[in-house]
C-alpha cells in the first residue's frame, strides 16, 4: 500500500545489499531461496497468510498461468478450494510443456489437501513416471487404481501404467499379472 516514492525508498537498499533482484522491470525476487525462506520463517503466521493472500491476488491479476506460484500462495493463504481447483489444470499445463518435475510438485502439493482426489493421483502418477520416479509413480497409480475400482471407471489406464512401471523395473512376472 506504499506510494511510489516510498516503495522505491524501501526497495533500493534491499537491491543494493543484494537481498532482492529485479530480473524484469517491476518484478522483484529474493536473490536466493534461503533468504526468502529465512524471511518467511521470521514472520508470524498471520503475517505469512496475509502476504500469501496479497501475492495470490496479484498473481491472479498479472500471471494467471503461473500455476506453481498460485498453488504456493493458495496453500499459504489457506485457499485450499482454490488450490484444488487450479491444480489439475496447472499439472496438465506443466506436463504439456515438458515440465514434469514442476507438474509432480504441484500435484503432490494439492494432494496434501485433497488426498482422495482421483484426478490428482492420475496426474501425479503420470508426472512421477515421466520424471523417472518409479516408486512414487507406482504409489500414485495404485491409489488411482483403487479409487477407480469404486467408481464407474474401469481403471484400465491406471492398470496400464502399473504394468509399464513393473515392466520397466524388469518385473516381467508382475507386469504379466497386472496385464492378466
Amino acid at each position: 500500500d506504499a506510494d511510489e516514492a516510498d516503495l522505491i525508498d524501501r526497495l533500493r537498499p534491499l537491491i543494493e545489499r543484494r537481498v532482492i533482484v529485479e530480473p524484469e522491470i517491476d518484478v522483484f525476487r529474493f536473490r536466493h531461496e534461503l533468504v526468502r525462506e529465512s524471511v518467511l520463517a521470521s514472520l508470524l503466521g498471520r503475517e505469512r497468510r496475509r502476504l500469501h493472500d496479497r501475492a495470490w491476488a496479484a498473481t491472479v491479476e498479472h500471471s494467471p498461468n503461473a500455476f506453481a506460484e498460485l498453488a504456493r500462495h493458495a496453500a499459504g493463504s489457506g485457499r485450499l478450494d482454490e488450490l484444488a481447483r487450479l491444480a489439475p489444470n496447472g499439472v496438465r499445463h506443466y506436463l504439456d510443456r515438458g515440465s514434469t518435475r514442476q507438474a509432480l510438485v504441484l500435484a503432490e502439493l494439492a494432494l496434501q489437501h485433497r488426498p482422495d482426489d482421483v484426478t490428482l493421483h492420475e496426474l501425479a502418477a503420470r508426472a512421477a513416471w515421466l520424471t523417472g520416479r518409479g516408486e512414487v509413480a507406482e504409489h500414485h497409480a495404485s491409489l488411482w487404481r483403487a479409487a477407480t475400482q469404486s467408481a464407474s471407471d474401469d481403471g484400465i489406464d491406471a492398470l496400464a501404467l502399473l504394468a509399464r512401471i513393473a515392466y520397466e523395473r524388469d518385473d516381467y512376472e508382475g507386469a504379466a499379472r497386472i496385464v492378466a
